[in-house]
């Protein structure tokens, strides 16, 4: 191998360096294989070393933009492929850490409804039945109260949670109005407030979860 050859093996070592090693060692070969083939080309011809020299380095300098060009396209390649790995691997845990997260939330929003719906329900058969022999009626408006303002408290706690945790803030949201519908005896302007609130809170969650998936 001339000098020249080995300048040039040495230009594509030092260019290929830090790349996926798949395109690193494929470029290598490649290169070596072509700088082969013109040397023996050039020594078919019948050209002395020193023109064969000139002609394999003249086409080493002339290639160094295209090399670093190429480098440069691996690159942004390799970064883009770790960009969505690692997004792909940041959807993942969220996934799993969200489903954990929501775990208490969606215990404590199913119960209010479940309480919620009782309380409508013995509060309707004693009422039909004129008679409180199964909850009194103290019981059941201190029950009303605390529905309506944990309801309440669940929906603001909901919106301002709602940024660091979508998924907690839409729970807390849909399960604090669908109780405070629930102990307004099934109202029409109530349950129609808790629709609405209920369909804007998932949105702006859904909202805010692809903003932080993208981010």
């Amino acid at each position: 191998m001339t000098t020249i050859e080995q300048l040039v093996g040495a230009w594509v070592r030092l260019y290929t360096a830090g790349l996926d090693p798949l395109d690193r060692d494929e470029r290598r070969a490649e290169m070596a294989s072509d700088l082969w083939e013109h040397a023996r080309a050039l020594d078919d011809a019948g050209d002395n070393r020193i023109p064969a020299a000139v002609a394999i380095g003249a086409r080493w300098l002339l290639g160094v933009p295209d090399d670093l060009l190429w480098r440069a396209e691996r690159r942004r390649e390799s970064r883009g492929q770790a960009h969505d790995l690692e997004k792909r691997r940041r959807t993942t845990m969220a996934g799993f850490g969200t489903a954990r997260v929501l775990a208490l939330p969606v215990i404590v929003a199913v119960a209010a409804v479940v309480v919620a719906l009782a309380g409508v329900i013995i509060g309707n058969i004693q009422y039909v039945e004129q008679r409180d022999s199964i909850v009194s009626n103290s019981v059941l408006e201190s029950l009303w109260v605390v529905l309506m303002v944990g309801s309440l408290a669940g929906i603001v706690l909901g919106f301002v949670v709602m940024r660091r945790q979508p998924g907690v803030g839409a729970v807390l949201v849909v399960g604090g109005a669908a109780t405070a519908s629930i102990s307004t005896y099934w109202l029409i302007v109530p349950l129609v407030v808790a629709v609405v609130v209920s369909w804007y809170g998932v949105r702006r969650a859904r909202r805010m979860a692809s903003e932080a998936t993208t981010a």
